[in-house]
């Protein structure tokens, strides 16, 4: 059994998966309206960049992101919107990188107002979108507002079915428009910013990962100190520790057997429930420490066991007297 903990424990740590909105409570305005929102929009899967200088009268490194992203984006054929249930992933665009089903640009959209039928004048078209793809102009020192190349502007990048499909698709569309970005138009990564509900969702997942890390590697540590302080013995330390350690890892695994469970009982693609996130990163470190004051205590038993009736039984006797308070301390 201890052999299928491994790879089901690494399996859910890669299911991590986090959404801005699973943090609202269903009663929040903020949750009714997103609610809304998804019922009569198509998808909220968009990105949003822009950096200081990305104005209407700059826009070389603009023109120049749009066209190194271009082989990124899925032909027009395909580039189908939609939820996640409702789409098909090709996974050729996947394979090959294509996250994006469009590149809309507050440059791009003013062409098009200006151009027919509407026709309208640039000063117009940058008017209509203020508050939206540009920003209102600029002012300088004394107040007085600049002319329209002094907006602000900014690229949206609509994800493909391929970009969003899961959180691990996410991060790689997010980490190819800012290594792109950076390395191929000359824009410091500390100046790009990168926001959206995708990029939400990442950068939750990144924290959460880092936290993580940090947090049970402090707990093992403690652990072992602890239980060293306890026996002074090397042996009787390991066990220990390896107790937490198992139950740990127990934890992580039956997190994705669940998720194999939901998908089996449900039909599901996706589990709602069987996958990590940032709340359930917590939990393996609360299970070592628990495993860990379990083994203290049935070893604690044991000696006592061994003391009073010799070797043979101790362990069983052990096990006999001490489940019930474990169980309970756990509890």
């Amino acid at each position: 059994g201890a052999g299928l903990v491994p790879q089901a424990a690494i399996e859910a740590l890669k299911s991590n998966s986090n959404r801005a909105e699973d943090w609202l409570p269903a009663s929040y305005t903020e949750s009714a309206e997103l609610r809304w929102f998804r019922d009569n929009f198509s998808s909220g899967s968009f990105l949003v960049c822009t950096w200081p200088g990305c104005t209407l009268g700059n826009t070389e490194q603009l023109d120049l992101l749009i066209e190194r992203l271009a082989p990124h984006v899925v032909p027009e054929a395909h580039a189908e919107a939609g939820e996640p249930e409702r789409v098909q992933v090709d996974p050729e665009h996947a394979a090959t990188g294509r996250w994006f089903r469009r590149l809309v640009s507050g440059p791009s959209v003013i062409s098009q107002l200006t151009g027919a039928p509407l026709n309208l004048s640039p000063a117009e078209a940058a008017a209509r979108l203020e508050g939206s793809l540009v920003s209102p102009r600029a002012t300088n020192s004394a107040g007085e507002e600049l002319g329209d190349a002094s907006r602000q502007t900014c690229l949206v990048l609509y994800l493909a079915p391929e970009g969003y499909r899961s959180n691990d698709h996410m991060r790689a569309a997010c980490d190819t428009i800012e290594r792109i970005a950076a390395e191929q138009c000359g824009i410091p990564r500390a100046d790009f910013h990168l926001g959206g509900p995708p990029a939400d969702n990442v950068a939750i997942d990144r924290a959460a990962v880092g936290s993580f890390a940090r947090l049970l590697g402090l707990s093992g540590v403690v652990g072992m100190v602890v239980a060293f302080w306890c026996y002074r013995n090397v042996g009787l330390t390991m066990v220990v520790v390896m107790v937490g350690s198992l139950s740990a890892g127990v934890g992580v695994a039956l997190v994705h057997y669940f998720g194999i469970a939901e998908k089996l009982l449900t039909g599901i693609e996706q589990p709602h429930y069987g996958h990590f996130d940032a709340v359930l990163m917590t939990m393996p470190a609360v299970v070592y420490v628990l495993g860990i004051s379990g083994g203290v205590h049935i070893v604690n038993y044991y000696l006592d066991a061994r003391n009073e009736r010799g070797v043979h039984g101790a362990a069983e006797r052990a096990v006999q007297i001490g489940w019930g308070p474990c169980a309970l301390a756990a509890l």
